[in-house]
């Protein structure tokens, strides 16, 4: 049906709303998406835009199949490189994210991070998570999705490789600081 929506849409060239409470659906027929909570307007733009710069945790954990891993860390400081840390995570942020965080007292955030965006890694030096324990592994053909527990918070891997992982056991992973978002623990809004 979907299908069917998107191509009458195209053919007729007319402007059409849309009202869906599925992502899904509003990722895959919509130029332009309003995502709304509790009746308040959250973000407007592209599905695009909404995926990759969301506005607040919010926007994050509703668009993306699966969402966005979310991460409650702190803030601390290595000399003078920014560090996030809990339970099992261990991420310096790179030069870029100095700045930002230098004006500011909050050392609570979230961090969010897509599924593609960690990786397994074998190096028992360079990776951010340890200890991440494989919980459920969700083989979709031309990838798979790893369920992990890091302590007491899940992260969803996703693995494009032909490994077989095995369930219960423990890796480390690697996260893309490259990709990272991070959300203020009070407000839920994005440090931009």
């Amino acid at each position: 049906m979907r299908t069917e929506i998107a191509r009458l849409h195209h053919q007729l060239e007319s402007t059409s709303i849309y009202v869906t409470h599925d992502q899904v659906e509003a990722m895959t027929l919509a130029d332009r998406i309003v995502v709304m909570n509790e009746g308040e307007i959250q973000q407007v733009g592209s599905p695009m835009e909404l995926y990759n710069q969301p506005a607040n945790l919010f926007v994050a954990s509703f668009i993306g199949s699966p969402s966005m891993n979310l991460l409650d860390c702190e803030l601390s400081w290595e000399g003078e490189q920014p560090l996030l840390h809990r339970e099992g995570l261990r991420l310096l942020l790179p030069d870029s994210w100095k700045s930002q965080l230098q004006n500011t007292n909050q050392t609570k955030w979230v961090l969010g991070i897509r599924p593609q965006h960690i990786s397994l890694t074998s190096s028992s030096e360079d990776f951010s998570i340890n200890n991440a324990v494989l919980d459920v592994r969700e083989p979709l053909g031309a990838e798979t999705f790893l369920y992990m527990q890091c302590g007491e918070q899940q992260v969803i891997v996703r693995d494009e490789s032909s490994a077989t992982h095995v369930i219960r056991e423990t890796y480390h992973l690697k996260i893309d600081t490259e990709h990272i978002h991070l959300f203020n623990k009070e407000t839920g809004r994005v440090l931009t």
